[in-house]
């Protein structure tokens, strides 16, 4: 689908209407915490501050529900005004099950952070920051499952895409980078991301794959209709999924590579393309970013550099062919990484394919580059 700068703008617009509703809870909650939770009586003051807090929850949670009905609404009327138009499902919010995840969340983590010693300042205020945390989640999800109840329902969008912010934590911006979650893929092991993705991800990362939030995640959601043209993702998800096809694809750890990539700026050892540098961050004087210097030079004035240099080491044939193996290695993780998308639904027009295969054709130019020094020198 060829997004317009219509539905461009209501994207953005929906994003930043449900942020403020999530800051507006958070200072209510904040004011409410403050009045009600006791460190001296944790259990107590918890119960008492959970039954509130569920209260506005719930009513934020609604208004997060009809921003992203009208929001549907709108955006169906300009990206797509021929396909059906979208169903309003009645509200379904449950006090007593927010009540329940609130009192968990602030009883859980203040008596953890007292039987570690935390002062009392500094363990009311990080059980706080959690509780509104797992709160503006809580109030968000009202406004996701509009949308993800939509594609579900199959009569109109054919899936979703992610909206993320415009610097994502790195588990956010992998699963924006990865493209659109496709109507009718419910059955186990046909999901866009696998089951076992995630398995080392952090606790607080939730969901069953199609649909992952943490506690804080501003997160929104995008349907996607059945349309002639190219699909763009939202935002910044183009460059997103360039940039993983780029960094981590392939790798023998592409989530460990892609985070590193997310939080400091360091690239793989064997990268070699366009973003060398463009995330690496300013070094503390005396400190290093922790980045080493990529194994293959890319040209060859790179290469007679790297051969003055006494700590480089001379590249001669063989090493030139042990890394030509190994960016062949990642050319096969690539092929195999298109092959999993496309039968999950996507096809060559696909943003997150595109990438990939690009990066694909840049991994064989560069692994018969070295394939032909190796060559040269063993002349």
């Amino acid at each position: 689908m060829a997004r317009t700068h219509a539905g461009d703008k209501l994207t953005e617009e929906h994003r930043r209407q449900q942020v403020k509703v999530g800051d507006s809870l958070a200072k209510v909650l904040v004011k409410l915490f403050a009045r009600l939770f006791d460190w001296s009586r944790i259990d107590e003051s918890a119960e008492e501050f959970a039954r509130q807090a569920a209260v506005e929850i719930a009513r934020y949670r609604e208004a997060s529900r009809m921003l992203s009905v009208d929001y549907l609404h709108a955006f169906h009327a300009v990206e797509a005004p021929d396909a059906p138009a979208p169903v309003e499902e009645p509200s379904e919010v449950d006090e007593v099950e927010i009540a329940r995840e609130i009192l968990a969340t602030t009883r859980g983590v203040a008596k953890s952070l007292s039987r570690k010693g935390y002062s009392e300042s500094e363990g009311v205020e990080r059980t706080r920051q959690s509780v509104v945390g797992k709160a503006t989640k809580l109030a968000a999800d009202g406004g996701r499952q509009v949308i993800e109840a939509e594609v579900r329902r199959g009569n109109g969008p054919v899936g979703y895409a992610r909206v993320v912010d415009a610097d994502p934590c790195p588990f956010c911006a992998m699963l924006a980078s990865r493209g659109l979650y496709f109507a009718g893929e419910e059955a186990a092991g046909t999901l866009l991301y696998r089951s076992d993705a995630f398995t080392a991800s952090n606790a607080r990362f939730v969901g069953d794959g199609r649909f992952k939030v943490h506690d804080h995640c501003q997160c929104t959601m995008e349907p996607v209709y059945k349309v002639d043209g190219k699909i763009n993702l939202p935002g910044n998800g183009n460059q997103l999924a360039e940039e993983w096809a780029q960094v981590a694809a392939g790798q023998e750890n592409p989530w460990l590579a892609w985070q590193r990539w997310r939080n400091s700026g360091t690239l793989p050892e064997n990268y070699d393309g366009p973003l060398d540098g463009t995330r690496r961050p300013a070094p503390v004087h005396g400190q290093s970013t922790g980045r080493r210097k990529r194994p293959a030079p890319a040209k060859a004035s790179e290469r007679r550099s790297a051969e003055k240099n006494p700590m480089a080491g001379a590249w001669d044939s063989q090493r030139y062919r042990a890394y030509a193996d190994e960016l062949e290695k990642r050319a096969v993780g690539v092929q195999q990484e298109i092959a999993e998308l496309k039968a999950r639904g996507q096809s060559d027009e696909d943003i997150a394919v595109m990438s990939l295969t690009q990066e694909h054709k840049a991994l064989v130019s560069r692994i018969a580059r070295y394939r032909k020094e190796a060559e040269k020198l063993s002349a």
